[in-house]
């Protein structure tokens, strides 16, 4: 009769093979953590994301993008449509050219309706706008933690993710917008899930359209670019993999479609005035944004630059293809985000990152596998590697500008307990206490209305609209076309008001009516705290002269 093994023997043996397990990398086995470590380095990232998530996630007032969301949000909230009529204001950005008989029809609606849920929930508020964002954040890391678990990844990748996704000041600053970036890089992260661990079922076929769909709804260039980067890494490195199975092929493609066609149905960019962006951008700019925006994520510490360079070196060396794949991947993003993108480059100098956030996932990955193939056999010379390279920017090129050498990670820590000043909140508090309901304002320059128009909207935010031939305009009142009807008062951030004194003289020699100061509210004028490192202070702006760089309130006399 043969023996069998008791129960508590098994279990032993399956603890011990736990331990023991190893994994190879250029010859060398190297240990897979106990579950004890690998709980104590998860908890500890999940933990530190959550502080760096979450913490004083309220403070600062919406800028204008994520102030569109949320005045979007609102509109769902009284009509179950992305209406632009909110109370007695219209949100009109760029003269209207989103709107199609006044709804907007140009941004993707996923964001907005998640915020408008999350308005229905926890009522109306900063922390409410951001908060389904900073989850999905929070989320992802989830995610991530749990994958290298599953896939048994040895102690060194634990340790260098662990340090290069908290080092990654980009990766939680998007998160702590209340706008599309974190939802579409979260579908993103889950997608790609989907795909390397793709198992031949209806229900995982399904998933992954779903969230293609989902995708779609939430920024139409993330799902080119996860559309590109996953159909070319299935033709250069994954086709033994059989994805394209008749019987699931229906559950694989139809979600998507549906979510898709549904989506363009309502809010299409090509069947509004939005469209005439996409014609102003020629390939010459597009071949420019390509250079801007490899320039430019390594700016933003999307990724680190000598890494990148050091890549195929460590492929060499290791014989790795994961370092291939990211980096094929990290290519393919910056070049459809270039041939698609409508930014217009007489307005900027520098890239509209935001659309390639999905490189930060990348980034991290290619920066710990390029350390590994460097340094494949001491994990302690590895760890302390990726500090420097993920908690400084000294391997983003300041290592030849010695004097620039410095830790977005410590700023972004030090700003998190102590935040600078910024002006929408004193400005909107202003106006709450003393301007009547109803009275009119127009806001200099025109995109900083919308903060106000969300924190205090007793009043009218007028001249959104340029001329009135649109006919979905037609019904308007007056005091919303520019120059039609004096404003009461005229809000001016920053040095733009010595630019607008030839007006105020014409204004009152050809209408009679003149304008006064009122108030000069003495904070720096411009929203540093935007997701861009560029253009993000971490500190205070002081020695600024607050008539010039101020925010100055003029009331009408006449």
């Amino acid at each position: 009769m043969k023996s069998r093994s008791s129960p508590q023997k098994n279990t032993t043996r399956s603890r011990v093979s736990e331990q023991n397990k190893t994994q190879s990398g250029n010859g060398n086995k190297m240990p897979i953590p106990t579950i004890r470590q690998k709980t104590i380095i998860g908890l500890a990232v999940i933990l530190a994301s959550a502080f760096l998530l979450f913490f004083n996630l309220g403070h600062y007032a919406l800028w204008d993008d994520e102030s569109e969301t949320a005045l979007g949000a609102q509109g769902v909230l009284a009509t179950g449509d992305t209406t632009a009529v909110i109370g007695h204001n219209i949100q009109a950005r760029r003269g209207g050219i989103n709107l199609i008989h006044l709804h907007d029809r140009v941004t993707p609606p996923l964001p907005t309706y998640l915020m408008a849920a999350s308005f229905r929930v926890f009522g109306v508020s900063t922390f409410a706008a951001r908060l389904p964002v900073a989850l999905c954040g929070l989320l992802t890391i989830g995610l991530i933690l749990w994958w290298m678990w599953k896939s048994d990844a040895i102690l060194q990748t634990w340790l260098l993710m662990a340090v290069a996704i908290l080092g990654n000041v980009s990766f939680f600053l998007y998160f702590r917008q209340a706008r599309y970036y974190g939802v579409a890089l979260s579908l993103a992260v889950f997608l790609v899930y989907f795909y390397l661990n793709w198992k031949p079922t209806r229900r995982h076929a399904a998933c992954f359209s779903m969230a293609a769909g989902f995708l779609f709804m939430c920024h139409p260039i993330a799902f080119a670019q996860a559309a590109a980067v996953i159909g070319l890494d299935y033709l250069l490195f994954n086709r033994q993999q059989k994805i394209f199975q008749l019987r699931t092929l229906p559950f694989l493609a139809g979600p998507a479609t549906v979510m898709v066609v549904a989506t363009l149905l309502v809010w299409n960019p090509l069947a509004t005035k939005a469209k005439g962006y996409l014609d102003t951008v020629t390939l010459q700019d597009r071949l420019t944004l390509l250079y801007w925006y490899f320039r430019d994520i390594n700016a933003a510490e999307f990724l680190v630059g000598l890494l990148v360079v050091a890549a195929p070196f460590a492929y060499l060396l290791s014989r790795n293809k994961w370092i291939l794949r990211c980096l094929t991947a990290i290519v393919v993003t910056v070049a459809v985000t270039s041939m698609v993108s409508y930014q217009n480059l007489t307005q900027t100098s520098v890239a509209d990152i935001r659309y390639t956030i999905a490189v930060i996932p990348l980034g991290i990955m290619l920066g710990v596998l390029t350390i590994q193939g460097i340094v494949p056999r001491n994990t302690g010379w590895a760890v302390a590697i990726a500090v420097v390279a993920f908690w400084t920017n000294l391997l983003h090129g300041a290592v030849f500008r010695p004097s620039k050498v410095s830790s977005s990670l410590k700023k972004f820590t030090g700003e998190l307990l102590h935040p600078v000043p910024e002006p929408y909140t004193p400005v909107a508090t202003w106006i709450r206490n003393e301007v009547p309901p109803d009275a009119s304002i127009v806001v200099f320059p025109d995109y900083m209305a919308y903060p106000l128009m969300f924190y205090a909207p007793q009043a009218i935010y007028a001249w959104q609209i340029p001329n009135d031939s649109d006919p979905q305009f037609s019904a308007l009142p007056a005091i919303h076309f520019q120059g039609k009807v004096m404003p009461d008062y005229i809000i001016v951030f920053g040095p733009a008001l010595q630019s607008l004194l030839p007006y105020f003289n014409h204004w009152h020699e050809t209408r009679g009516v003149s304008y006064q100061r009122v108030a000069n509210i003495p904070v720096f004028w411009k929203d540093l705290y935007r997701p861009e490192l560029f253009w993000r202070t971490f500190v205070p702006v002081t020695g600024f002269n607050p008539d010039r760089d101020g925010v100055n309130i003029l009331k009408r006399q006449n």
